[in-house]
């Protein structure tokens, strides 16, 4: 465990910690050695495990069904995901383990401002341009005023034809 890049924690039944890896350690942003023994409550303020880690730790405790959730988790103004796994253990004991997706995430975001996009040029395609152009049609009174301005390049069809695409692009 100690030698693995992903976070992983135990509580005991009373919810205070009783194993943190240098993993997790260092997502508390504290030596494993003093958070040794806190509870779940400090634990949680040290933004180790995201959001509401508080309540998903009580809720697997308490139903004994493990929840995967992705969350964000913040240090020092430096935002990154986690996938994070609360799993309970025998005798009320919870165990968490929690991988660093921040990279995923960013990839998935670019993906998804990509859609609808020309790779060469960037500008939206037919479809996200109709939806842009609905969206824009649809702001209501406080919206900002619309413009749509259309040109035509007389010839770039032969161009493209004659010299190919590159050169009318």
């Amino acid at each position: 465990d100690a030698g693995c890049p992903d976070a992983i924690a135990g509580f005991d039944a009373q919810l205070r910690l009783v194993f943190v890896n240098p993993a997790a350690a260092e997502l508390a942003g504290r030596p494993a050695q003093a958070l040794i023994g806190c509870g779940a409550q400090q634990i949680a303020s040290t933004g180790m495990f995201g959001a509401d880690f508080l309540e998903r730790l009580a809720a697997v405790q308490q139903g004994r069904v493990a929840q995967r959730v992705q969350t964000r988790w913040s240090r020092g103004g430096e935002q990154r995901w986690l996938d994070l796994w609360i799993v309970p253990r025998a005798a009320g004991d919870v165990a968490c383990f929690a991988r660093d997706i921040t990279d995923m995430k960013q990839a998935e975001q670019s993906l998804r401002e990509s859609i609808g996009r020309d790779s060469l040029t960037g500008l939206m395609n037919h479809a996200a341009f109709h939806d842009a152009v609905s969206r824009a049609l649809q702001g209501g009174g406080e919206a900002e005023p619309v413009a749509l301005v259309l040109f035509d390049l007389d010839y770039l069809k032969l161009i493209n034809d004659v010299h190919g695409h590159q050169t009318g692009d």
